[in-house]
């Protein structure tokens, strides 16, 4: 965590934490696009936006990086 100063402030992760980084496809080596979908709502109190992570199969792009053999 970044701290005012500039510093950086090491912690313990939370299990929500490595849960999503293990779930991002860049750790798997892949490249996704599309994952979440924005919603606009209008009330009395003014304009809010809500983001949803979509279903995988909603997904506009995956596609797993080139390997090089060595």
């Amino acid at each position: 965590m970044k701290q005012p100063n500039g510093d950086t402030a090491w912690r313990r992760p939370s299990y929500s934490a490595i849960h999503r980084i293990i779930e991002n496809p860049v750790y798997g080596g892949a490249y996704a696009y599309g994952k979440t979908a924005v919603a606009a709502g209008y009330s009395a109190e003014g304009v809010s936006v809500k983001i949803r992570r979509k279903t995988r199969n909603e997904w506009l792009a995956l596609k797993p990086t080139p390997t090089t053999d060595m």
